[in-house]
């Protein structure tokens, strides 16, 4: 993440990655705006292979001269349907409930049955689960194709006068075949104790070698 001053980069476009004098392909996102529409904090994502303790100095170029580098190559693709999102392998739901509907490698499904996305657990030890929360919707931060991420806002319900903002971050890169899952919510008043995050999985007919 490359911060910069008002007005210096209208369009995201305009920004290119390089290193030793040649371009690097990258993907670039505005994570955060001024108050002008330009971009305040510039998001880089970019692939490279380094290393223990080894240095290397990249440089980013921004402005309305400068082109993006073509990205070429495989990437991750984002697409939307009525009622799910697909992002490579990947198929998620558009509510968060269930949260990944499906991950296809080699012809299978691994998601199995049950439990699936985020849920809180009150101080009664009451389950409250997304499916029950208000106003639940999903906004593709980043597209694609060098990272894809996802994000789901709502509010969690716990009673008919307590609701809880909630947020459900899906990052996922284009050079491995893993998903990342973060949730925060927002509690103030310590109405819960515990976040639970449940992810089903359905495993093929043995032996099969897996790496968690």
């Amino acid at each position: 993440r490359v911060e910069l001053p008002r007005g210096a980069l209208r369009d995201v476009a305009n920004a290119r990655l390089r290193r030793d004098g040649s371009d690097v392909p990258a993907q670039f996102t505005a994570d955060a705006t001024w108050d002008d529409g330009s971009t305040r904090t510039l998001g880089v994502d970019f692939n490279v292979s380094i290393g223990p303790l080894e240095r290397r100095p990249y440089v980013v170029e921004f402005g309305p001269g400068v082109k993006s580098s073509a990205l070429g190559g495989r990437g991750l693709s984002v697409t939307e349907e009525a009622d799910a999102i697909q992002a490579g392998s990947f198929r998620f739901s558009r509510t968060g409930a269930p949260l990944a509907v499906a991950a296809n490698y080699f012809k299978t499904n691994f998601v199995g049955t049950g439990r699936n996305g985020l849920a809180v657990i009150d101080r009664a030890g009451v389950r409250h689960e997304v499916a029950s929360a208000q106003g639940a919707a999903v906004t593709i931060v980043k597209p694609g194709p060098l990272k894809a991420v996802l994000r789901y806002t709502g509010r969690l319900t716990l009673d008919a006068s307590t609701t809880l903002p909630f947020e459900i971050t899906l990052e996922m890169p284009n050079s491995k075949s893993w998903l990342k899952m973060s949730a925060t919510v927002q509690d103030p008043a310590a109405r819960i104790r515990q976040i639970a995050f449940d992810s089903p999985l359905a495993f093929a007919s043995l032996p099969l070698t897996w790496d968690f």
